[in-house]
């Protein structure tokens, strides 16, 4: 299984389209994943759709930080939380391409 770690902070605009982008390619090749959201804090209605988001997708697991701890610390609670047998961290403002995962997976599935 592929564990994807996303920390959020204040992440409302871009969260539907980095979801979108990432599920296209998430289960690629055939492997089961989750998808950890951790909301650092957001002061914005991030956590709100994630929240629409996860009553859709079983695969979407949220955690929420009262407030902002970094994103260190939003990594380090969903690795803690990650039952994947590898991790694969990206940031939902887009600023990672989820379309680059496939190109990760390959290298998995060739023994990398």
């Amino acid at each position: 299984m592929i564990s994807f770690v996303v920390p959020v902070f204040n992440e409302e605009e871009s969260l539907k389209e980095f979801y979108k982008e990432l599920i296209l390619v998430a289960g690629y090749p055939d492997k089961d994943y989750e998808i950890i959201f951790i909301d650092d804090g957001s002061s914005d209605s991030s956590l709100e759709v994630l929240k629409d988001i996860a009553k859709k997708d079983s695969t979407v697991k949220i955690f929420s930080f009262r407030k902002n701890q970094g994103k260190a610390e939003a990594l380090t609670f969903g690795f803690q939380k990650a039952e994947g047998d590898y991790i694969i961290t990206l940031d939902a403002d887009l600023q990672d391409k989820p379309t680059e995962i496939k190109k990760l997976l390959e290298k998995v599935k060739d023994g990398f």
